[in-house]
């Protein structure tokens, strides 16, 4: 299922971002590590909603993203570490990505989502890169749909001071965080 333009109703943020909700953490750039200077939170590939896992769709989708992912870590000679969801699909996306561009993947629970996050999940996702940012250059989220879109908007705006809207992340595709820029692009 593709969206484009507008957000899907069961995806927007609970607050806006205008709120101070949106403000979980002022001090958050403060807690990275200079050493990061990318975040890349990819949205898993397609599955086969019957087993929870990739089907060949989703296989090619993380194998291509690798390839950009691999590209950028190649040129800008970053380390890179896989985060991970606990569910299956994200498990399978993450070792399709670990294969492709050499880097170790931790599983995490504060990463698995169905449907909207509510605050406490964002900062404990906030929390986790703050912990993790000084073990990679690059640190590679592999979630689901709900953080793919909200978590950008929290993360520019507490550590980076951007204003982001929401952005739909379509499976096997991913936003790249570039922290010294402090721009975002999608991969």
């Amino acid at each position: 299922m593709a969206f484009k333009g507008e957000i899907p109703f069961f995806f927007r943020s609970p607050f806006n971002d205008k709120s101070s909700d949106t403000q979980v953490n002022p001090e958050a750039h403060e807690n990275l590590h200079p050493n990061l200077k990318k975040v890349v939170i990819v949205r898993h590939g397609h599955y086969d909603e019957k087993r929870g896992s990739l089907d060949d769709i989703g296989k090619k989708q993380i194998t291509d993203l690798g390839e950009k992912i691999l590209k950028t870590k190649k040129e800008e000679n970053l380390s890179a570490l896989i985060l991970s969801s606990t569910a299956l699909r994200a498990m399978e996306s993450s070792e399709v990505l670990s294969k492709a561009i050499d880097a170790s993947i931790e599983q995490h629970e504060v990463l698995y989502v169905d449907f909207s996050p509510d605050r406490r999940q964002l900062q404990a996702t906030l929390e986790l890169i703050s912990m993790k940012s000084m073990c990679a250059s690059m640190l590679i989220l592999v979630t689901h749909a709900p953080i793919c879109v909200k978590f950008p908007v929290l993360f520019g705006k507490s550590a980076l001071s951007q204003e982001w809207n929401e952005e739909f992340v379509e499976n096997g595709k991913a936003l790249l965080i570039d922290l010294k820029s402090r721009n975002k692009s999608h991969l």
